[in-house]
């Protein structure tokens, strides 16, 4: 693994996803995260269009990939072989003009297209956040798969300011109830959400079930005033 190769990842939310990013970071790879419940046919073009020589993946979840070139590894179950390989820190030359990851979007064409982020890009963005939200991450709820943008601000805005990530099982979104018990549980203090989920969580929940909640960040649709206001 040198700087500029790109290497997929194909996990399900799990310590194993956060494992295996900042693994390819330090490898000095750049990580290509792919959704697993991606369809076949799209998992197929992201692996050929990236061309990534290496995926990390699980178990579980390697019956659902497509056949093709690329190399697997299992988090879960290659640790036999993985435990040979020397535990020294990596010594890498990457630059901050190197890829740190490639985020496949829908794309205006059909087809999903790769978007490039360099180191200085990730650092620049994690920097803004950190200057611009004073308060310190307590436990960011991260509910958007990591395939997508909004995922780089929980993840590494969360890690770098010694904050708790709450990766909730995939589809926690749809039973509203049970999220706002997580929320109030794991006392979550920072949470990015589509505004119709939150005005349904701001709904339904109780006021104290809410008391730790201090940075909500609304994105992904229109924001209607009527929602800043109920806040």
């Amino acid at each position: 693994i040198v700087p500029g190769m790109l290497v997929g990842i194909c996990v399900e939310r799990s310590l194993e996803m956060i494992v295996g990013i900042l693994g390819i970071l330090k490898a000095g790879a750049a990580y290509v995260p792919i959704d697993a419940t991606y369809p076949q046919e799209r998992i197929t073009w992201i692996l050929e269009n990236s061309q990534t020589p290496v995926l990390l993946t699980q178990q579980t979840l390697q019956s659902k990939l497509p056949v093709h070139s690329t190399r697997v590894i299992c988090l879960d179950t290659d640790w036999e072989v993985i435990t040979q390989q020397s535990s020294e820190n990596p010594r890498t030359q990457v630059t901050p003009n190197d890829l740190a990851y490639i985020i496949y979007t829908s794309g205006s064409t059909g087809k999903p297209k790769g978007v490039q982020i360099t180191h200085r890009n990730l650092v620049h963005s994690t920097s803004a956040r950190i200057n611009y939200y004073q308060e310190p991450i307590g436990c960011f709820l991260l509910l958007s798969s990591f395939a997508f943008d909004s995922s780089v601000a929980g993840i590494f805005w969360t890690i770098c300011t010694g904050g708790t990530l709450l990766l909730p099982q995939a589809g926690l979104q749809l039973e509203v109830a049970k999220l706002i018990e997580l929320i109030s549980q794991h006392r979550v203090s920072h949470l990015l959400s589509l505004p119709s989920l939150y005005a349904l969580i701001l709904q339904q929940a109780k006021p104290e079930q809410l008391e730790n909640l201090r940075t909500i960040i609304v994105a992904g649709e229109s924001c209607p005033p009527e929602l800043l206001k109920i806040h």
